[in-house]
């Protein structure tokens, strides 16, 4: 018997070489080797049931609305507050705000950014009500999402 470290020829050598090794497949020439059950598509040969958090298939951040993803609807909707500084200056516009709409509907107030700025206040009172406002989520494939969502915030003297 040859020890672990020596190299040793084949005393003989095939004519023609085996067919690979079909165990685990469903036997279908056009499908794919390998793989399990329940797997992922450009998952990893040999890997976990069900898949890794995190991995091949899953969010991994806000999505952008759009194609497969559907947009969130407000549920909630809480008015800003006309600063009095602007309703005196009859400052009157619209403040774009650029949030993150999370899974549960809620937005994300640490990811609300400014997309038109009115400024004497209006932005900041924008922002303050848009925090409390609530949506139904977005969704894909019917499962709730993050999504990215801009949405205007009027301030209009009447």
């Amino acid at each position: 018997m040859p020890k672990p470290e020596e190299i040793v020829a084949p005393e003989k050598v095939p004519e023609t070489t085996p067919p690979p090794d079909t165990a685990g497949t469903s036997g279908s020439s056009s499908e794919a080797t390998g793989g399990m059950e329940g797997g992922v598509e450009g998952g990893v040969a040999g890997g976990v049931p069900g898949g890794v958090p995190g991995s091949v298939g899953e969010d991994t951040g806000p999505l952008r609305i759009g194609g497969d993803v559907l947009a969130p609807s407000i549920e909630t909707r809480v008015d800003p507050i006309y600063p009095p500084a602007a309703r005196n200056a009859r400052l009157q516009g619209v403040v774009v705000l650029e949030i993150i709409v999370k899974k549960d509907g809620s937005v994300d107030p640490s990811n609300i950014k400014v997309v038109k700025n009115l400024g004497m206040g209006l932005t900041q009172s924008a922002v303050d009500a848009v925090k409390k406002w609530r949506f139904k989520p977005a969704t894909r494939h019917g499962m709730p999402v993050d999504v990215i969502n801009r949405i205007e915030v009027s301030f209009i003297i009447r």
